[in-house]
C-alpha cells in the first residue's frame, strides 16, 4: 500500500487516520491509502491484511478471479544454430491417453521458443506446469529444453545453452503469480468490485481506501498499462478538489461585446 498524503505519524493520533503496519515494525499514518497489493497476495492473505476486514463483495471477487503463473525461459547460446529465416519454434504435443505426473510432463506446457536474437531464445510456460518449473534448477530446465529442441528440430547436435534464466512469478513473496485472468464463474464485474474505493462514512467526499493495480482495471487487466492507468485514476481522485470549481463567465469590454457575441456558436 502507498500513502497518498500525511505519510508521517500525526502529532495526535486521530480516528480519521489510516494506520499502516509494516513487516519491519514501522508504522505510518495517512488520511488516505492507495492499496496496490497484487491479487496473488490478496488471495492468500486478504483475511488478515485489513482491519476492519474488507466487505464481503470484495473478498468474494478476490476468490473468484484467477491469478496464475506465466513464466519465461531464456536460453543463451555461444553461437547461432537456427536458420536465419526461423523466428519462432511452435510446439504441438500429442494429448496423453492416461493421466501424467506433472513432474515428468511439465515441459509439455512449453508452447513455443521465440528467437530474441540469433543467440537468445525465449520459451513460454504457464499454469501448474510453470509453478513446477519454478522448483527446478536452471541446469535441469536447460537440459529439458535442449532435449525438446533436439526432438522437434530432429537435430541431435542442437547445442546446450551457455546460460539459462527463468522467471519465477509464483514463488515471489510479493506477487504470488503473474497477472489476473477471469476464471470460470468469475466476470468483469469482479474486477470492478475490486476497484471500488471504500469510504469511512457516507458524508466523506473522498474515500479513505482506494485500490489500484492491473487487477482493478476492467478493460486492461493483466497488463502493465492497466496497472499504470488504475494508479493514475486513484491518485487523481484524491487530488481533485473536494468542491467543484465555480463556473465564472468572463465578459470582455463593451467595445468588443459585439464581436464576442458573434463568436458564440448556438446549437439548436
Amino acid at each position: 500500500a502507498s500513502t497518498a498524503e500525511g505519510a508521517q505519524k500525526p502529532k495526535k493520533k486521530h480516528s480519521s487516520y489510516v494506520e499502516v503496519n509494516c513487516e519491519n515494525e514501522k508504522t505510518f499514518y495517512a488520511k488516505h491509502v492507495i492499496c496496490t497489493i497484487p491479487l496473488g497476495v490478496l488471495k492468500e492473505h486478504v483475511s488478515n491484511l485489513f482491519e476492519p476486514k474488507l466487505p464481503r463483495y470484495k473478498t468474494e471477487a478476490v476468490e473468484r478471479l484467477l491469478f496464475g503463473a506465466v513464466d519465461k525461459i531464456f536460453l543463451e547460446y555461444e553461437r547461432p544454430f537456427l536458420n536465419p529465416e526461423v523466428t519462432e519454434i511452435m510446439l504441438l504435443w500429442e494429448s496423453a491417453t492416461t493421466p501424467e505426473d506433472i513432474a515428468s510432463s511439465w515441459y509439455k506446457k512449453i508452447y513455443s521458443f521465440t528467437k530474441v536474437t540469433e543467440t537468445l531464445l525465449l520459451g513460454w510456460v504457464s499454469g501448474k506446469e510453470a509453478e513446477h518449473m519454478e522448483t527446478l534448477s536452471m541446469e535441469v530446465v536447460a537440459a529439458t529444453c535442449t532435449n525438446i529442441l533436439r526432438k522437434f528440430l530432429n537435430d541431435p547436435f542442437v547445442p546446450e545453452p551457455i546460460k539459462c534464466v527463468c522467471s519465477s512469478w509464483k514463488k515471489q513473496h510479493y506477487t504470488k503469480g503473474s497477472y489476473t485472468a477471469i476464471a470460470v464463474g468469475a466476470s468483469q464485474s469482479d474486477i470492478e468490485s475490486l476497484a471500488q474505493p471504500l469510504f469511512r462514512n457516507v458524508h466523506d467526499k473522498k474515500p479513505v481506501l482506494l485500490f489500484a493495480g492491473e487487477h482493478t482495471h476492467s478493460s486492461f487487466y493483466s497488463t502493465v498499462h492497466g496497472a499504470y492507468l488504475s494508479g493514475q485514476t486513484a491518485a487523481r481522485r484524491l487530488l481533485a478538489p473536494e468542491e467543484p470549481p465555480e463556473n465564472i463567465l468572463e465578459c470582455p469590454g463593451s467595445a468588443d461585446l459585439n464581436s464576442w457575441i458573434q463568436g458564440i456558436q448556438l446549437e439548436g
